[in-house]
């Protein structure tokens, strides 16, 4: 599948541009990204940084969290499986997620795949967006200041756009002030990646020094392309063919793959389970009834008999 590119992205990333100029045209343009691996840290905690790789293509996308020495590039097999549980995408209408060796896809809109799958999509876009919260390809630029839609989710009280100005220092974007969301970026950039895409992003409240940061993400990779193949956002193909298993949700039905047919695995009906319980406590209360209904009986009755023989 072929995408055209701009002449300002061939130049971007043939580093024939300024780096300021690369910047703009990243945000307002993003390229299709057919790697990018990065990591995330809140300065808020000594943890170790939650390190993610994913691709990203118009509204096709995957990511995935890894720990450091996986192979991001071989099959996940019983031998090779993710350190770490996370992995989600889109491809088509179809939203996924794999869990160990097995896809599990829905092509609804508001089932607990699709959530989790517009939560990855937010942390990619924070990558591909260098910590400004906005979305990509929405940027619009008038000299260094800069309007795009706000990304989500958006705090009570604050608009749904974002608007700012980016500080340029010796052919270099070193700072972004977002003053509608109250947010200062500062970037680092290294020779290691395209023109005009930050090594590292510092994340700041506004006009705090860099020192009192809330979170940073370092870009490691970035690879673009114009040339994908048809499959390149299936998840299928992350998994070794041997134990790929495949699950399927469709309203309130769990479907299970086999021999690429659907076969019914299992059945969530609310009204028919609600039947059941209810009749279930019909039965329970109609004992209930019967034994307390009975039992006077069968003590007056008990007590007349120990009187019977009394008297005899």
């Amino acid at each position: 599948m072929a995408l055209q590119w701009s002449p300002l992205q061939t130049k971007c990333f043939a580093q024939e541009i300024s780096a300021v100029d690369a910047f703009k045209e990243f945000l307002s343009r993003p390229p299709s990204i057919q790697e990018i691996s990065f990591a995330m840290k809140s300065c808020a905690t000594t943890n170790d940084a939650a390190l993610y790789s994913g691709s990203i293509n118009g509204p096709d996308f995957f990511i995935r969290r890894y720990l450091p020495g996986e192979d991001l590039h071989a099959f996940l097999s019983p031998s090779n499986l993710m350190g770490f549980p996370y992995f989600v995408g889109t491809f088509g209408e179809k939203r996924w997620e794999i869990s160990g060796l097995v896809v599990h896809e829905t092509e609804e809109a508001t089932n607990v795949f699709a959530s989790r799958g517009q939560n990855g999509r937010r942390i990619l876009n924070g990558a591909v967006t260098f910590g400004i919260p906005a979305i990509a390809g929405t940027f619009k630029w008038n000299g260094n200041r800069f309007t795009a839609e706000a990304s989500g989710p958006i705090p009570d009280g604050f608009p749904n756009t974002v608007s700012g100005e980016i500080t340029v220092s010796n052919g270099y974007p070193i700072k972004a002030d977002c003053q509608t969301r109250h947010v200062t970026i500062y970037f680092d950039f290294t020779n290691s990646l395209p023109a005009g895409v930050p090594s590292l992003a510092v994340i700041c409240g506004q006009n705090f020094p860099r020192e009192k940061c809330a979170q940073t993400i370092q870009i490691i990779r970035l690879l673009a392309t114009s040339e994908w193949s048809e499959t390149h956002f299936s998840p299928y193909r992350h998994i070794a063919t041997n134990y790929l298993g495949i699950t399927r949700y469709a309203g309130t039905n769990q479907y299970v793959v086999k021999n690429n047919t659907y076969a019914l695995l299992k059945q969530f009906d609310r009204r028919a389970a609600t039947s059941v319980v209810n009749r279930k406590r019909l039965i329970i209360g109609f004992f209930v009834v019967t034994f307390l209904v009975a039992l006077p009986l069968v003590v007056l009755f008990l007590h007349n008999k120990r009187t019977h023989r009394e008297k005899s």
